[in-house]
């Protein structure tokens, strides 16, 4: 999954193909950066997922008390349900200040981190 906070859009893409796609809703103030999150459980009970952030905040400033970037993150409740239909613990989320434009887009053999 990749959230553009540049286009307000967020997009569901599996082996290059984009599967879904909508606008995306940010709550609050200031910039959310770039980050990169790993799906770490989906939870029933909450409706909602839990993330593991891998990266920091801007400058390697820890996030302390401040509400973390991926919690600021709404989409339509289709986009949701189809996002649960293909999300697996380990599944990575991209989130970029970056347009969400093909010629923004990695080749097939895209690496986050190995």
């Amino acid at each position: 999954m990749i959230a553009s906070s540049s286009d307000r859009r967020i997009m569901l893409v599996e082996n290059s193909e984009v599967v879904a796609e909508t606008s995306l809703i940010i709550d609050g103030q200031g910039p959310l950066v770039n980050h990169v999150y790993t799906l770490q459980q989906s939870n029933e009970v909450a409706k909602g997922m839990q993330w593991i952030a891998i990266t920091h905040e801007a400058q390697g400033r820890p996030l302390g008390g401040q509400v973390r970037a991926v919690d600021r993150l709404r989409a339509d409740n289709a986009f949701l349900l189809r996002v649960q239909k293909h999300m697996h613990p380990g599944t990575p989320m991209i989130l970029t200040e970056a347009p969400l434009h093909p010629d923004t887009r990695s080749a097939k053999d895209f690496v986050i981190m190995s």
